[in-house]
């Protein structure tokens, strides 16, 4: 997963547009108040978990019969997968909780903008920049494109502060 900006993020974006001179203030802080949490360690592995399953798939194999990246994520947990710099292995749990509903919402968004074709991966984990904010960098964690359309999909998967996904 790639290294996300330390200007602006997705949970701190709004602050920063809305008010610029936070960036100072921020940048002001001791390293130590920026040490992630455990429940951006999760979600930050399940982010990994994600893009393993994403990578190199079309729509198809993704949540459509006869392939169904359920059955791959089900096969990382019955492997005793250790999540890379997290140290933890994958449990059903997380597939119960996160993973599945996240494979069902995506499946939900691609029938919703369905135009009788297919949706490909074009990219994942993609770095992007933010115009206006010289500097600043982010990921969007999955591409989908067809011939109408582009859907961006951000994974929430965080239980401590809640983030407004529309």
């Amino acid at each position: 997963m790639s290294k996300h900006s330390a200007i602006v993020g997705g949970s701190t974006a709004g602050r920063l547009l809305n008010c610029p001179a936070s960036l100072s203030r921020t940048r002001a802080l001791p390293p130590s108040a920026d040490a992630p949490s455990e429940y951006a360690e999760e979600g930050t592995a399940m982010h990994e978990v994600m893009a393993t399953l994403m990578t190199g798939r079309s729509a198809d194999e993704l949540g459509y019969e006869p392939y169904s990246a359920q059955d791959d994520a089900r096969a990382m947990v019955d492997g005793g997968n250790v999540i890379h710099g997290w140290g933890r292995p994958l449990t059903h749990e997380h597939l119960d909780t996160m993973i599945y509903p996240a494979l069902e919402h995506l499946q939900t968004l691609e029938q919703e903008f369905d135009t009788g074709g297919t949706f490909e991966v074009v990219g994942v984990e993609s770095r992007v920049t933010f115009p206006g904010v010289p500097g600043a960098f982010g990921t969007v964690d999955l591409i989908l494109q067809d011939e109408r359309f582009t859907l961006l999909v951000d994974w929430k998967f965080g239980q401590g502060i809640g983030v407004k996904a529309v």
